[in-house]
């Protein structure tokens, strides 16, 4: 058949490679000029480097095999991280289950209570039972108001803003239960997953096979309409040029395929319409020297501008960049005035954070900035999220839906978006026709990319 796929980004791209391994005609198209959705890259020096921070737990499984693969599995590094929480205004290690027991900002009962509370999680296997729940509803119920106010609701409402009080209790297990897959059986220290050269490395080795196979891949190239067209689908570009396929997948949010396909039943609209998103804020520092020995600083203060703190060049080499590189994360509404503000206001803002933070920041240090913005980046799971998670098929015969809103009960991530990639035949209604079919390609060449 006459495929197109729309968005070059984890999903797309090995739902593209399934299909064309399965003897299909494949198209893809990407808005952006490099393929890799939010693990697309720019240079940092002369290293890529993700525009939105990016690792891996050792609990996900399809980035590793797509790695090898694509013949960059002995890229992929393991390394074990620092993590801190802000609180009280001042840095709070977190690395290990000891640095709960000295959490000042806690009372010794407390903080047994949040600590019995995070292994209860850990150990649950089941999120059904939550469903009927919010994560406020639930952590104020196990660990009562005191542990609520200081850990978990400023978290929340920096990660869903006005949102907050309607995230699952189902969303927060899942994210407790990720983050402790981390160390698992026999390992001392949790480790995070780091593919050398960028995880835009293994993006843009699968174009290059998608295109070894005789895929079309066309990027810096938007879609501006969707529309049916007799028994197929016909796709027109923002420069006026239209293709008709047998089917088409989209791989962005349903908000932007209900803007793009007119002819989508009314009901379905308002589906798509009635996921909330979050946008997010990164503003990426180049620094001449470290501000801490923390990778992931989580921000439990209200009033800070940023959620986040990733210093990069904690857990990978600053050799890599002839830098240090610290990430400042924030989730917002794309309504929201900071998210609408000028780049330079932005920066001004979060700098003004990080001086908040770090007693030892110096403007001096400064090298370089870079703001990147993206919406959609973070559906709200309510308590009603699976009555609104779409269907993979549409109302358009031929139209088809694989997105991150999709992902339940897990999180968005590389990993789940691969694994639904993975299902592309299954997803289109296409019968497999060689089940034992070759994945592996070609030796990594000296040229090939990075």
């Amino acid at each position: 058949m006459n495929i197109a796929v729309i968005g070059a980004g984890a999903t797309g791209l090995t739902a593209a490679l399934e299909l064309i391994r399965e003897g299909h005609t494949l198209t893809l198209f990407e808005a952006h000029l490099l393929p890799g959705g939010m693990a697309r890259t720019c240079l940092v020096g002369e290293e890529p480097l993700e525009i939105f921070y990016h690792h891996i737990f050792t609990s996900d499984s399809a980035v590793p095999e797509l790695a090898r693969e694509l013949g960059l599995e002995e890229r992929l590094r393991w390394m074990p991280p620092k993590n801190a929480l802000y609180a009280g205004g001042k840095l709070h290690s977190f690395t290990s289950p000891l640095d709960l027991l000295r959490f000042s900002e806690l009372s010794l009962p407390d903080r047994i209570r949040m600590g019995l509370f995070v292994l209860r999680t850990q150990r649950r296997s089941s999120w059904k039972d939550l469903e009927h729940l919010t994560a406020r509803e639930w952590v104020l119920k196990e660990t009562g108001p005191r542990i609520f106010a200081t850990c978990w609701e400023p978290l929340l409402q920096s990660k869903f803003g006005s949102c907050a009080n309607e995230v699952s209790a189902t969303w927060l297990w899942n994210k407790v239960k990720l983050r402790s897959s981390s160390r698992g059986k026999g390992q001392k220290q949790e480790l995070l997953g780091y593919l050398e050269g960028s995880f835009g490395a293994l993006y843009t080795r699968a174009l290059e096979e998608l295109r070894r196979q005789g895929g079309l891949a066309f990027l810096d190239t938007e879609i501006a309409e969707i529309r049916p067209r007799g028994k197929g689908v016909l796709l027109t570009t923002a420069r006026g040029h239209s293709t008709l396929f047998d089917k088409v997948l989209y791989t962005g949010s349903p908000r932007q395929l209900a803007a793009l396909c007119p002819d989508l039943a009314e009901e379905e609209r308002k589906r798509y319409r009635s996921i909330t998103s979050m946008a997010n804020l990164c503003l990426m520092l180049e620094m001449e020297t470290p501000l801490s020995d923390y990778y992931w600083i989580s921000i439990a203060d209200k009033g800070l501008p940023f959620v986040a703190a990733i210093e990069h060049t904690n857990l990978i080499p600053r050799e890599r960049y002839g830098c240090n590189i610290l990430y400042l994360s924030r989730y917002l509404s794309q309504e929201h005035p900071l998210f609408k503000a000028p780049d330079e206001e932005v920066q001004e803002r979060f700098l003004q954070g990080v001086a908040q933070i770090f007693p030892s920041w110096n403007p001096k240090m400064l090298r370089n900035s870079r703001l990147f913005r993206c919406t959609d980046t973070q559906p709200v799971v309510n308590r009603d999220y699976p009555n609104r998670i779409p269907p993979h098929q549409t109302s358009v015969s031929g139209l088809y839906l694989a997105c991150m809103d999709q992902i339940f009960p897990e999180d968005r991530g590389q990993n789940y978006a691969i694994a639904m990639g993975r299902r592309a035949l299954q997803i289109l209604g296409l019968p497999e026709k060689s089940p034992e079919k070759e994945r592996s390609v070609a030796p990594e060449r000296g040229t090939g990319s990075r």
